[in-house]
């Protein structure tokens, strides 16, 4: 009996956070958002925007709309809008998954797909706590007071691994 490859790969942490964050400036803007205003709000090039924004829009999480005043807004209210919606919606393919495993290091196949089924298992858990949080959850949540100060010490440790 073959064993089939995992269907999907875990999504890139970066793109996820990226993804939760243009939604949020999408929902505070309340009207169409062009990528480069999004890109400026965001602190991330347009380009990468756009390939995160084109792919919540194939989920059905946010709309485009072309021409001059075109730009990206969110189709559902952010209470409608499950976390783990858009971490599905940045998950890789078979096909995709395939490629980028091709372009990386020379992995034995029973390592990768140990490891695949290993991952895809631990994110299915992940998956199940996202799905218990909304886009809602994530701009009415309170920053605690501790919080500042873990931010900007990580923000110290990143400027003096760069």
């Amino acid at each position: 009996m073959t064993q089939s490859a995992p269907r999907a790969m875990p999504v890139n942490p970066g793109w996820y956070v990226v993804a939760v964050q243009a939604m949020v400036v999408l929902c505070r803007s309340g009207e169409v958002c062009p990528s480069n205003m999004l890109a400026e709000r965001v602190g991330a090039h347009a380009v990468f925007i756009r390939r995160i924004l084109a792919q919540l829009a194939r989920a059905g999480l946010v709309e485009a709309r072309e021409g001059r005043i075109g730009g990206y807004q969110l189709v559902r209210q952010p209470s409608q809008v499950l976390l783990g919606d858009v971490y599905r919606a940045l998950q890789m393919g078979p096909h995709e998954a395939i490629e980028a495993a091709e372009r990386g290091p020379m992995i034995e196949p029973h390592v990768r797909y140990a490891l695949a089924t290993i991952y895809q298992e631990a994110e299915q858990f992940f998956i199940k706590t996202l799905d218990t949080h909304t886009l809602a959850d994530v701009i009415n949540a309170p920053l605690p007071a501790h919080a500042e100060d873990c931010l900007s010490h990580q923000s110290a440790l990143d400027k003096i691994t760069d």
